[in-house]
């Protein structure tokens, strides 16, 4: 029999200096825990004594207090840390030989890169062993899935970012992009209708950016979705949807309502001869909306109980196959759009967490995997029960999942809202007229506080609640609740010749 192999050392993989090198410049300048190095968690550091030390400045810093060797003695039990040095002479220590301000992001992304290391040696050899010592009870590709589910976690720890190696490569980049049509060069995904685009203040999604979309039930979030899906494989961008609720045939089925103008509850009722709710001119309508569906460059893979590891490697393998095939014409595909319905479905990694910490486990992984493979990421927020408590439940970042602070890991959130929907819901438990027409009156739709109401029958507003540069702002457009899809409220001005 071969020899048992040496255990791995995972203490080795600590980098000590790298820990001493941003709690010295920490210590000395406290702004930088909430600005340089705001993604560092106590549980980064691989030694006992650093991760209590900057678990300690994150609490001090937090109040308001200073935090240094002097007010750290309170919160540290100084012991020896060897023969002759204590844990305040260590800190001061540390302080006297602190790094420069500007690389304080280098040294704490030195320690995640080293703590991803040992998160993921740790993953690899507990399953080994599992692959090798099969539990009867789980298959192969179970054990596949969990490994997967843990290096999941590590890439989120460490995403491939595509830096530029110099200031003048960023400015000829710049240059270049500003000749040119980014639509047309396929690195722009560009949305259904001029509203969304103003409200993103962008022509379309961009790769390498995450974007958030949020609507309660029934407000008609998965329309839009799909209406975006459609334009994006029109353009030539392939779309890949992972579905916790919807599978490919009922997608399928939406977006040929969507294009033929025949409703879904009209096709599925179809039962000729008895019950025939399509004439041969619908039919046709479905048939050439089928063909144009047929062609398109559009996955969707129904998920149940995966977890944030499944279903990122599900989006990398797709992606990785896409980009070996190439479009009808020969030419490439343009940049692959990823999205998830919903965040809220994914299986966390602890069940018993905080909503902010499961949306932030979904959330900054598809950052991640969006600069990683170079896509545009696209994931649905379900509305909390917040807001249908407010006087207008007008969408707000605190109706994200994971609340307000989930806002920060999005390049741009998106929000779709109906006023119609809530309206009619509190109609039906109105007590008398005088209430309905207050409820009413609630509901109209306003530019602004003092412009004319507009009646929300059949209309929507699709805003931001957050982009990049521009102020959050929103637009109306229609919405055909019978076939699902928005339209622009905007008409064409008529030809003249």
């Amino acid at each position: 029999m071969n020899a048992q192999a040496d255990p791995i050392d995972f203490a080795g993989a600590v980098n000590i200096e790298a820990e001493q090198a941003i709690l010295g410049v920490l210590l000395m300048d406290n702004a930088l825990v909430a600005s340089e190095v705001s993604f560092l968690e106590p549980e980064h550091f691989g030694e006992n004594l650093h991760e209590t030390t900057f678990r300690a400045i994150v609490d001090l810093t937090s109040r308001g207090r200073r935090a240094d060797p002097v007010t750290l003695k309170d919160y540290l039990a100084d012991e020896k840390v060897s023969e002759d040095m204590t844990v305040s002479q260590y800190l001061a220590r540390l302080v006297a030989a602190a790094v420069p301000a500007s690389l304080a992001r280098e040294y704490a992304l030195a320690v995640i890169d080293s703590h991803a290391a040992r998160k993921a040696a740790r993953a690899c050899d507990d399953y080994a062993g599992r692959f090798l010592a099969r539990d009867p009870s789980k298959g192969i590709t179970d054990l596949v899935a969990g490994l997967e589910d843990e290096l999941g976690a590590v890439r989120a720890l460490a995403p491939s970012v595509k830096e530029r190696e110099s200031i003048s490569d960023v400015i000829g980049s710049l240059m270049h992009s500003l000749s040119e049509s980014r639509q047309a060069a396929g690195k722009v995904i560009p949305v259904p209708l001029a509203e969304i685009a103003e409200v993103l203040d962008d022509d379309g999604f961009q790769a390498g950016n995450l974007y958030g979309l949020l609507g309660a039930s029934g407000e008609g979030k998965t329309s839009l979705t799909l209406q975006m899906a459609r334009t994006a494989c029109e353009t030539g961008h392939p779309t890949l949807i992972l579905s916790y609720d919807q599978t490919f045939e009922q997608v399928a089925r939406q977006m040929i309502s969507q294009d033929s103008g025949i409703s879904v509850p009209q096709m599925i009722r179809h039962n000729p001869p008895n019950n025939a709710t399509i004439n041969a001119h619908e039919a046709g309508l479905i048939a050439d909306a089928s063909e144009k569906l047929r062609a398109f460059p559009l996955q969707v893979r129904k998920l149940d109980r995966h977890k944030i590891g499944s279903a990122l490697s599900i989006a990398k393998a797709w992606v990785k196959t896409v980009r070996k095939t190439r479009r009808p014409d020969g030419g490439a595909w343009g940049v692959p759009l990823v999205i998830l319905d919903h965040v809220s479905a994914v299986t966390p990694e602890d069940p018993r967490a905080d909503a902010g910490t499961k949306a932030a486990g979904v959330n900054r992984p598809f950052k991640a995997l969006a600069q990683e493979i170079d896509a545009a990421c696209l994931l649905l927020n379900q509305r909390n029960g917040e807001g249908s408590k407010r006087y207008v439940p007008r969408p707000i970042a605190s109706d994200l999942y994971g609340g307000e602070g989930a806002r920060q890991d999005y390049d741009a959130v998106l929000y779709v809202y109906r006023p119609e929907r809530w309206r009619d819901e509190q109609l039906r438990i109105a007590k008398d007229g005088a209430e309905a027409g207050k409820i009413r009156d609630r509901f109209m739709m306003r530019e602004s506080w003092d412009s004319e109401p507009i009646d929300p029958e059949g209309k929507a507003e699709i805003g931001s609640i957050k982009t990049r540069y521009a102020k959050v702002s929103s637009r109306f457009v229609e919405f055909e609740g019978r076939f699902t899809r928005y339209k622009s409220m905007r008409r064409a001005a008529p030809e003249l010749f």
